[in-house]
């Protein structure tokens, strides 16, 4: 006995979506794939958005000049030789890949306010101070916000 699913007998419906597959499944096809690469674009953008923070900075120029009237300490994430170049005055240079080892000069009890070229390194380097329990981390972004 054939079994029948709502008016339409098994067998009639799997020979539909064949013959459906048969007629459009190349542009079905098609469809999935573009669909399958937006999500993977979108995917990727996230883990980067996560992995690399926002490359603007989250603390204006004025809050950042604000804050280092009231004592912050202003840190210079750069490398040595782009301090040397030029920097914000009062500025002390500790670059990213050293901020980890060179944490305890700066106050884990008071503001810090951070800032490189882009903002990418100054975000990283918030990552890392806010990991160690930094908790007045304030990343300016690129130097041209201050």
């Amino acid at each position: 006995m054939e079994q029948v699913l709502g008016n339409v007998p098994k067998d009639d419906r799997c020979r539909c979506r064949e013959e459906k597959a048969a007629a459009g499944g190349a542009a079905g096809g098609k469809t999935t794939d573009l669909l399958r690469k937006g999500v993977i674009a979108i995917g990727i953008a996230l883990v980067a958005w996560f992995a690399f923070g926002r490359a603007s900075g989250d603390t204006t120029g004025s809050e950042a000049r604000a804050l280092v009237e009231q004592g912050a300490q202003l840190v210079d994430v750069r490398t040595p030789a782009e301090f040397a170049e030029g920097h914000v005055p009062g500025a002390v240079n500790i670059p990213v890949d050293e901020i980890e080892r060179r944490a305890g000069e700066i106050e884990k009890d008071e503001p810090v306010v951070l800032y490189c070229r882009s903002g990418a390194r100054s975000s990283r380097a918030a990552g890392i101070l806010e990991a160690a329990g930094y908790e007045h981390v304030h990343d300016l972004g690129p130097m041209s916000n201050w």
